[in-house]
């Protein structure tokens, strides 16, 4: 009996710790990139229009200098619009992006985690990293407005939409020793 109560406290613990716990310092000198593709349903600002699903793909290119900078080449694309930039961001620092959007990298729980501030809640991308930067894993989920209750952007086609649902459909996520985009620069 005790010996079972001693696995359960271990795996308990286990599953609480922070397999996959990096610090800015641990990830200087790495790059990082994420494919993914997410599936949103929007209700579009105008009311003639009915609910409209898209499928969104992402791709993040990273690379932590090692002064400790963000080098964070981003594109995404729906059908026939794209959207992409190129920034050069310090970690918890917020930085304007295109469509009235915000965004800011930290740490968070160990994991490296990107906040978008859209027109109404937040979107928000972590990607946990192992400790030995062999291994990476992409997630995504959003925070409605607390005041509205509702998550609200502007699309790649400039329309103003409210996102109805929002799921992460695929994502691959790699991590490499050294600036693997320096040929892009």
């Amino acid at each position: 009996m005790l010996k079972s109560g001693m696995t359960i406290c271990f795996l308990v613990f286990a599953l609480g710790s922070p397999a996959f716990a990096v610090t800015l310092d641990d990830l200087k000198g790495y790059s990082i990139e994420v494919n993914a593709t997410r599936a949103e349903v929007f209700q579009p600002d105008n009311e003639k229009h009915n609910r409209s699903q898209v499928q969104i793909n992402i791709n993040h290119r990273l690379y932590f200098g090692v002064n400790g900078n963000i080098f964070d080449y981003s594109k995404a694309s729906a059908g026939m619009y794209a959207d992409q930039g190129s920034h050069v961001m310090s970690l918890d620092k917020a930085t304007s992006v295109t469509r009235g959007r915000m965004k800011a990298w930290t740490i968070d729980g160990g994991r490296l985690t990107l906040l978008i501030h859209v027109m109404e809640g937040f979107v928000i991308h972590t990607i946990s990293v192992d400790p030995s930067k062999s291994a990476c894993v992409f997630a995504e989920t959003t925070q409605p407005d607390p005041a509205t209750g509702r998550l609200v952007v502007e699309k790649m086609n400039g329309h103003i939409s409210q996102v109805i649902s929002f799921s992460l459909a695929a994502s691959t996520c790699t991590i490499k020793r050294g600036n693997i985009f320096a040929a892009d620069q």
